[in-house]
């Protein structure tokens, strides 16, 4: 994870060198190392300081200061995110089922339950997800975009096979950042329910039309085994989608 934090903050500090020149990027790393002296409790280290440094900003300085700490927090997160996959992953590879995974929920009620009872379980299971979306949602879909990119990206950096494989993906991932600090983080209009129904149909497109079959196949691969894919799947379709988007009125005025 420090190793990919130091990778994509040092992409993100050449981008804004170059884009908007090495002043802003001094002022950023004032700023931070500012800051981390007082986490710290350094001697000298004054919070009052800090809040001197920002006041004496002109306000454009200011936003561009604070829109380098929105996409730098954006690319802290994505290698968490990685970091907690790898944990996962590395689970996955020892002998017994994973923590919390559903070859554990099956062996648990297999062995809990009476004969067929595991049966009875299935049959009734639903899990019913509902969407919804508000006009205060800040994120705009061409910054989900971009951050979706470079997170395959670091998975790329993981996997690439070949020598040439980490110089080409940084490239890529300095390609990416820069679009991303290119991109306005924030939507100048308020959403409208149109809005609304894009925003989430994106996680259908994106997530849900890959993600489902998955957890449909990995779960009839936990009950039917070997013979999974080639008899009727144990469990009935359970998933069922509710949505609140595009009518919800507790704050969005274009609702009709």
């Amino acid at each position: 994870m420090r190793r990919d934090v130091r990778l994509l903050g040092a992409l993100l500090g050449e981008v804004l060198a170059e884009s908007e020149g090495e002043d802003l990027f001094d002022d950023v790393e004032r700023l931070r190392r500012a800051v981390i002296e007082v986490r710290a409790g350094q001697p000298g280290a004054s919070g009052d300081d800090v809040a001197a440094l920002v006041a004496a900003w002109p306000v454009d300085r200011a936003e561009l200061v604070a829109r380098a700490f929105t996409v730098y927090f954006h690319l802290a997160n994505l290698a968490e995110e990685h970091q907690r996959i790898r944990t996962l992953r590395e689970r996955a590879r020892g002998g017994g089922p994973v923590r919390e995974s559903l070859p554990q929920a099956v062996a648990q009620s297999r062995a809990s339950l009476p004969p067929g009872g595991l049966d009875g379980l299935l049959a009734g299971l639903r899990v019913h997800p509902v969407f919804t979306a508000h006009p205060t949602e800040a994120r705009r879909r061409a910054v989900t975009t971009a951050l979706r990119r470079i997170s395959g990206l670091l998975t790329a950096l993981d996997d690439g096979p070949g020598a040439d494989a980490p110089a080409e993906t940084r490239r890529r991932l300095r390609e990416e950042i820069d679009l991303l600090w290119r991109t306005s983080q924030l939507r100048v209009k308020a959403m409208t329910p149109l809005d609304e129904v894009r925003t989430v149909m994106a996680a259908f497109d994106e997530t849900l039309f890959r993600i489902v079959p998955v957890l449909y196949r990995s779960l009839d691969h936990v009950l039917n085994g070997e013979d999974s894919g080639r008899v009727p799947a144990a469990a009935p379709a359970f998933l069922r989608f509710g949505s609140w988007v595009g009518a919800d009125r507790d704050g969005n005025p274009f609702v009709t």
